[in-house]
């Protein structure tokens, strides 16, 4: 037994659990396994700032290579601004040649100016005395004009409410009439009435003529009906006629109205057109003057904006050779500024590469880690070399376990049924033992 690496003890058909040198093998692979996991892990965040380290380095290279390409931009634009600068200045000294004889020529036509602004101001004060002259006589004439259409307009008020009046007047003989028509429809409606009550009796007195007594008494108030009847139909007729000859007198009486309103209309409305023909005339005499006038205020005014653009010109002159100075001023500003940006683009370039090279410094330190980390994964193969060796020798010890299992319970006389049931109780021990007092041999062999 003590060449199989076991010690076993048996006590009352019992079996006690043993604690081989599997175990022990098995934590120490383990062990070492946690170890290759933390290696592996250690690479793996190498691996990323090495990644990383190179993207800064990648990074570090764009930005000195835009930096040297700024300065080269700087350097450009340098030439350019002082040849720039170079050209404005011989420009500016010929435009200030130009300028000064344009100055000379303006002088010149300001003068000329003068004279004829001054010779165009008496034009338009002769002219201004001329259209005052008009304007007074078209005031008199509108003055005129005015009083007669005043007059003309007093006749047509007066014309307006005699026609006032006569429509009045018609519109009263309008209503009367139809008065007189609705008492005439209603004489008709009683006259028909009293004809249909006629009737009405004299069928009654058809009908009563088989009494005796009372045929004289009707007969008599029947006759006295009629006989008032008829007198007020005689009456009605007589009174129509006379509604009717009233009528017609009024409808000539307005016909002679509207030939009165007519003709008063035409007188009206012929005044009223000499009027303002008149009137046209007068405006287009006014107007013709005014257009002289205008005229010669529009030539002064073109002369006054002459004058005005030529010192404008020449203010603008002086303002633009001071906004030169203030330019080149400006220039040499930008030249310093550019020079100042030169060097601290030169400082920035230094100081990138001295990261740089701290950059690389920390990335050989990786790799010098990396390589490490690649020496412990080597050491983690052998080791899992010899876990495998021993997990060979684990199954033959198990094997000669077994063979001397069978010769111990062939010594001890067991049943192949006992054997069984221990073996059931035994898993069943097992089970409920904690982890740690298992032994992973035995418990493969009962499975």
């Amino acid at each position: 037994m003590s060449s199989h690496n076991f010690e076993l003890q048996a006590k009352a058909d019992e079996w006690m659990d043993v604690t081989p040198k599997e175990e022990v093998l098995q934590a120490q692979v383990d062990r070492l396994k946690e170890a290759f996991d933390k290696c592996s892990t250690q690479l793996d965040s190498c691996r990323l700032e090495n990644d990383l380290l190179k993207g800064f380095k990648t990074n570090l290279e764009n930005e000195t290579h835009q930096l040297k390409e700024s300065l080269q931009d700087a350097h450009l634009q340098i030439e350019n601004k002082t040849k720039e600068w170079e050209e404005l200045n011989g420009w500016t000294s010929e435009r200030i040649k130009a300028y000064q004889m344009t100055i000379r020529e303006q002088e010149q036509n300001k003068a000329e100016l003068e004279e004829q602004k001054a010779a165009l101001m008496v034009t338009a004060d002769i002219a201004a005395k001329k259209a005052a002259e008009s304007e007074q006589r078209y005031q008199l004439l509108l003055q005129k004009a005015e009083a007669e259409k005043q007059a003309l307009q007093q006749k047509v008020a007066t014309l307006q409410a005699d026609n006032r009046k006569q429509h009045d007047t018609i519109s009263r003989f309008y209503r009367d009439l139809e008065a007189s028509r609705s008492k005439e429809q209603q004489l008709q409606k009683q006259l028909a009435e009293a004809q249909a009550q006629i009737q009405k009796q004299h069928a009654e007195m058809q009908h009563s003529k088989k009494d005796t007594g009372t045929i004289a008494t009707l007969a008599q108030s029947l006759k006295a009906e009629k006989v008032a009847l008829e007198r007020a139909l005689t009456s009605v007729k007589t009174s129509l006629e006379s509604v009717k000859n009233q009528e017609a007198e009024r409808t000539q009486q307005l016909a002679t109205l509207r030939e009165q309103y007519q003709l008063l209309h035409d007188q009206s409305s012929r005044k009223e057109q000499e009027l303002e023909t008149i009137v046209r005339q007068q405006t287009l005499q006014l107007s013709d003057a005014k257009e002289d006038l205008k005229d010669v205020q529009e030539k002064l005014h073109v002369v006054e904006q002459e004058c005005v653009t030529l010192q404008k010109e020449n203010a603008d002159l002086t303002q633009h050779m001071s906004h030169m100075e203030a330019g080149r001023h400006d220039w040499l500003e930008q030249k310093a500024d550019l020079e100042e940006s030169l060097e601290e683009t030169f400082r920035d370039l230094e100081g990138a590469n001295e990261r740089l090279k701290e950059l690389e410094e920390a990335l050989e330190e990786c790799e010098l880690q990396r390589a490490s980390l690649e020496a412990h994964q080597s050491t983690y193969a052998q080791a899992a070399d010899r876990e495998a060796a021993l997990q060979l020798q684990m199954e033959e010890q198990r094997a000669a376990f077994e063979e001397r299992l069978k010769e111990i319970r062939a010594i001890l006389g067991m049943k192949f049924t006992a054997a069984i049931q221990h073996g059931v109780e035994h898993k069943l021990r097992s089970v409920e033992m904690p982890v740690s007092f298992r032994v992973p041999l035995l418990a493969q062999k009962i499975v």
